[in-house]
């Protein structure tokens, strides 16, 4: 009989046991069923945060595109001079451009784009200053520019020499 009882005691111990892994395996289920749901969460949290930055970057993207229109017009300007300005620039929207299009320059003549001397922006005198020629003498031009104009802010910054005191 001592083997029944014994035999009992292990059955109910093995019992004891088996609801104990019972009851931690619910807990453990309750724990992960809590962070798939925190896991959820911080995706949709993810997935609109993205939408937000897809957004700030198209955002951006159009206003690139207009202050690198913006800045082409003032290169034109100060390539051009003021008789023409910036009224006989077109805007991105009147000139067709898509966001991230280059633009090249803008001839001043319409007649500059008929075959002759005066094709690509030159005639017999040279250069034309409407735009045509090389990027790279344009970017020089526009150095010696900004050059000529900061030593004539410098030399209007300097102190004239004080009269001597007697």
């Amino acid at each position: 009989m001592t083997d029944i009882s014994s035999l009992q005691q292990t059955v109910a111990a093995a019992q004891e046991a088996f609801d104990r892994t019972g009851e931690q395996h619910a807990r453990s289920r309750k724990h992960l069923t809590g962070l798939i749901n925190i896991v959820e969460e911080n995706l949709r949290e993810k997935r609109v945060a993205l939408g937000q930055n897809e957004a700030q970057r198209e955002r951006m993207t159009r206003e690139y595109g207009q202050l690198r229109h913006m800045l082409h017009a003032l290169v034109m300007t100060v390539e051009v001079g003021p008789r023409e300005g910036l009224a006989s620039i077109p805007a991105p929207a009147q000139a067709g451009m898509e966001p991230g299009a280059r633009m090249g320059p803008v001839p001043l003549d319409p007649a500059a784009n008929d075959a002759g001397p005066a094709r690509n922006g030159e005639d017999e005198k040279g250069p034309a200053r409407g735009g045509g020629g090389d990027p790279e003498k344009l970017r020089a031009g526009l150095k010696r520019i900004i050059e000529k104009k900061r030593a004539r802010a410098s030399q209007a910054d300097e102190p004239k020499e004080p009269a001597p005191v007697t």
